[in-house]
């Protein structure tokens, strides 16, 4: 998110008018700050993380390691997801 997104984005809310290139420059900018799926996994695997007591410890003081791990965890998921299902359900049962 750049500062001229911002401004776009408060011109937008101001209620002021657009030209077509505008509107489109701040359509970009308000689909720039939807969270992707990755952030939606980093996040739950952040909450599971820091919700166990022992990693919890493990993780005090030093949150940039607990989310490093989370993405590290949604990265592992989508690759996961990515995989056919055969695949998947052949390497749980293995």
């Amino acid at each position: 998110m750049t500062p001229t997104d911002l401004k776009i984005i408060e011109r937008a809310l101001s209620g002021q008018a657009f030209t077509s290139e505008e509107a489109e420059q701040a359509m970009e900018a308000v689909e720039a700050l939807r969270p992707t799926l990755r952030d939606t996994f980093a996040v739950a695997a952040l909450q599971g993380l820091l919700a166990n007591p022992g990693a919890n410890a493990a993780y005090h003081g030093n949150v940039r390691h607990a989310v490093v791990d989370a993405y590290q965890l949604a990265d592992a998921m989508l690759a996961e997801r990515a995989k056919p299902i055969d695949h998947q359900f052949a390497e749980v049962e293995s």
